[in-house]
């Protein structure tokens, strides 16, 4: 029929594009016009922009409106406002060429405001040119079948609602016992959170073999024989190896032909049940085995129930018991008043308890932990007393023996004269003996109470975090040295033994710990100390001393004496420049012999305190020049250059002597190791609050290793010069304490085969 419609639609269009009223229309073309009248589902031509051209009778009946006024309309005048925007979305994708067709599901008002469903198939017309002209819409009422599938929708949600709200599981199976449906409920229990995640899946997926294997017995046995299996408790056997209780209902799943198509089931987890029912029963068992005494008594105090506890403690038999006057075999060491108020009391306030002497069969003296119940019926009503009796003999002995040790024991903490104390682990101050709150200067242990060990007793936080760490680790640790502060803010040094005591899950409970005060202790360990570092430097400087005079000062003497000698012996035949050359290097070697023996003057004062020490303000700018001044020769004989490049006259404040005897060590040294054509250079400038001078060589260098040797006392470190000259080591010692001693500092910096920058850093005021 929609092809009839559509064919008659495209006559249709020829006519309108020959005449205006279809006159040529054939007897062919009438027949078409009368299925698409009566066709029933409305059919429309729109053109590009919606606008109706032509509409069947079924379309007017449909939507309730006369023809004229249709054909005044557009196609989207009739669809829902709900639906509008994806309904002109499509058409225009119709239209545009996107798509030659589509079908869709659409909400349409009828003239009286009415909606109803249709199912819409559009199709786009084209012409020769294959662009589209037009387009049919067919539109079949499908409010029905529509109401039909929302209701189908409802029941479903409803079901679902009903399945994933149930706490008992419902799941469906196939024939092979693979699930197909599951509730929620189902889902969680086996470790799911989606029920599709166990869509295809079997009790071999989740389940033991074992249970599996019996689940899908009983699943065939219900398809078989088409019986359900109802009330079945079964024991859940999991992959895992644990396991759960249930109560399962099994029966056939049939299709709408009653044919069996599976099975499905309710499970109901009855682990909870169970557990309880077999607690229960254990209970029962665990008081009649009670090493107590469970003994119970009607209103007239006859015996009702008597445990084993009872007849271990009184040596009763419970058949010798049962209807016997309590008061009989439970003798009490009490005045008979004092026994009719305990049974006052209990009738009262429904409960007593306290201790007392109970005698046994043999009339031995028992003590007893002594409690009694009332008991009531469902109604209230009092139907006797159930009373609990705990032997506590050995108890009262240990307790008393305890008392005796706990005084013995308070009497050492007391005089202890080393600290006790307990914490929690987060340092809070739970018990201390009087020795350590001596100690830390509290009087009274309650002001003690609100110190924070780990906040306010250490020194230092990261001492504190090491004790913990390694506390943590051994749960006991010894003889941990570190330091306190004291109530007045004073440094003790102390020895630290500690335990960590912990629960039986292992979670710190507190801390248990002694106190020794080391101070003295350690203070005598540093004065050795530095007794020994005195020492020592005492010693390299003895060695440097002698080292000096045995080596360096004699090497000088013994040229002195071969150029001496030389002349002496040779004098005769010598030529006044031979005599000449030998008498300058005398000088040459007397020089150095006074600047050696001026050196080791300086440093051997300074090691003896008896420098003479005189800052003042004086200009760096004159000192160098004097500086320059006095190695100019020498300077010039070794084809050296030898300048200055400072321009401002900068002002220090230190001994000038001291500057100008360090700053001539860096320049001699400067001279020796630079080479023929070589460059030295003095420079200064201002830091902050210090004058920084610098002696700067074109020389060999010094390399990293030697760099470290440098201003060591201990170290004897030497070079020859490029020229051969000798030295001691002792001048950039001598350098450094010089500095030192004016609050300066000197740094080396240095290239190997380019040079080498001494820094002297002194003080501006």
């Amino acid at each position: 029929m929609i092809i009839l419609g559509l064919l008659f639609l495209i006559k249709c269009l020829a006519a309108v594009e020959n005449t205006d009223n279809f006159k040529d229309m054939n007897i062919e073309e009438e027949i078409f016009r009368s299925i698409f009248n009566n066709a029933g589902f409305a059919v429309a031509l729109v053109d590009l922009d919606g606008n109706l051209i032509l509409v069947n009778n079924f379309f007017k009946e449909l939507l309730g409106y006369e023809l004229d006024d249709q054909m005044k309309s557009r196609i989207f005048d009739f669809v829902y406002p709900g639906d509008m925007g994806e309904a002109e979305k499509l058409f225009k994708e119709l239209t545009s060429g996107i798509v030659s067709s589509y079908t869709k599901n659409h909400r349409y008002l009828k003239q009286n405001g009415d909606v109803f469903w249709g199912h819409l198939t559009a199709i786009a017309i084209k012409n020769n040119e294959g662009n589209t002209e037009y387009t049919v819409e067919l539109i079949k009422d499908i409010t029905e079948q529509r109401q039909i599938e929302m209701k189908f929708e409802r029941e479903q949600r409803l079901l679902k609602a009903l399945m994933d709200n149930l706490s008992d599981s419902i799941y469906f199976k196939d024939l092979n016992s693979y699930f197909i449906n599951l509730n929620k409920a189902s889902a969680k229990k086996m470790g799911y959170d989606n029920p599709d995640e166990l869509v295809g899946k079997s009790d071999h997926d989740i389940f033991s073999k074992e249970h599996a294997e019996k689940a899908l017995k009983d699943e065939q046995d219900i398809i078989s024989s088409g019986k359900p299996k109802e009330g079945i408790v079964e024991k859940e056997i999991w992959q895992d190896g644990s396991y759960t209780w249930a109560s399962t209902t099994k029966m056939p799943l049939r299709d709408e032909s009653n044919r069996i198509i599976g099975t499905f089931g309710i499970t109901r987890d009855i682990t909870e049940e169970r557990n309880a029912l077999l607690k229960l029963k254990y209970q029962a068992k665990l008081l009649n085995d009670l090493n107590d005494a469970l003994v119970a008594v009607d209103n007239e105090y006859k015996i009702t129930s008597w445990n084993k506890g009872a007849e271990q403690m009184y040596g009763v038999v419970t058949a010798d018991a049962l209807g016997q006057d309590i008061s009989k075999l439970l003798v009490a060491k009490m005045p008979d008043e004092d026994r009719q108020e305990i049974r006052r009391i209990v009738v009262t306030n429904g409960s007593w308890r306290g201790e007392a002497i109970h005698f046994d069969k043999n009339k031995n003296e028992i003590d007893v932990d002594w409690s009694i119940n009332a008991v009531h019926d469902s109604e209230g009503k009092l139907i006797g007393n159930v009373a609990i009796i705990r032997d506590i003999t050995e108890r009262n002995k240990m307790v008393a023996e305890l008392t005796r040790s706990e005084e013995r024991f308070r009497a050492l903490y007391e005089n202890a004269t080393i600290g006790l104390y307990r914490s929690s682990p987060d340092g809070k101050i739970e018990l201390a003996n009087p020795a350590l709150l001596r100690m830390f200067g509290y009087s009274t242990l309650e002001e003690f109470l609100s110190v924070d060990i780990a906040k306010d007793g250490y020194e230092k936080g990261e001492t504190r975090d090491e004790f913990l760490k390694q506390l943590n680790q051994n749960e006991e640790i010894r003889g941990f040295e570190n330091t306190w502060k004291t109530k007045n803010g004073k440094i003790i040094s102390i020895r630290e033994s500690a335990k960590l005591i912990k629960d039986k899950k292992g979670k710190p409970l507190y801390i248990e710990g002694t106190v020794e005060d080391i101070s003295e202790r350690v203070l005598a360990e540093e004065k050795i100390k530095k007794y020994n570092e005195e020492l020592k430097i005492l010693n390299a400087n003895k060695d440097k001393f002698f080292s000096i005079i045995a080596h360096d000062l004699r090497s000088p003497f013994t040229a002195l004496l071969g150029y001496s000698d030389l002349i002496v012996n040779e004098f005769d035949e010598m030529e006044s420049d031979e005599i000449k050359q030998f008498v300058k290097y005398i000088n040459d070697e007397a020089k150095n012999v006074y600047g050696l023996l001026d050196n080791l003057l300086a440093w051997s004062r300074i090691q003896r305190g008896q420098f003479a020490y005189s800052p003042s303000d004086f200009s760096i700018s004159s000192t160098i020049e004097k500086a320059i001044t006095l190695f100019k020769d020498t300077a010039k004989n070794k084809n050296v250059e030898l300048t200055t490049a400072v321009t401002n006259n900068f002002s220090v404040f230190a001994d000038e002597n001291s500057f100008f005897t360090a700053l001539r060590n860096l320049i001699s040294n400067a001279i020796k190791f630079t080479p023929d054509g070589g460059k030295i250079t003095i420079d200064a400038s201002v830091n902050d609050n210090f004058v920084e001078v610098s002696v700067e060589d074109t020389g060999v260098g010094i390399n990293e290793t030697d760099i470290k040797k440098l201003f060591k006392p201990d170290v004897h470190h030497t070079t020859i010069g490029t020229s051969n000259e000798k030295g001691t080591g002792l001048g950039l010692l001598l350098c450094k304490e010089l500095i030192e001693k004016n609050d300066g500092e000197i740094s080396v910096s240095s290239e190997v085969g380019k040079g080498t920058k001494f820094t002297l850093k002194l003080p501006t005021d």
